[in-house]
């Protein structure tokens, strides 16, 4: 069973992911984000803007288990 997780973060009806480190990585978690979610559009942040969005939204994660799509925030461990 794999299980598939994208952590992005939801401003009023903008989707954001983060900077990805490859091009086609980056291009396959965003049609798979899309499709999941429902999305026509996703934004990427930069790593800086990352940071800011986060703080001040926080993050969800994305994940497929079994099949079914979950989305909730992610829990960070200090």
């Amino acid at each position: 069973m794999m299980e598939r997780k994208i952590l992005f973060i939801k401003v009023e009806d903008e989707y954001w992911l983060s900077r990805p480190s490859s091009m086609f990585g980056g291009w396959a978690r965003s049609l798979w984000f899309k499709r999941n979610m429902g999305v026509q559009k996703v934004s990427i942040a930069s790593y800086d803007y990352w940071q800011e969005l986060k703080n001040e939204h926080g993050i969800l994660v994305c994940s497929e288990e079994d099949g079914e799509i979950i989305v909730k925030p992610l829990v960070e461990t200090a």
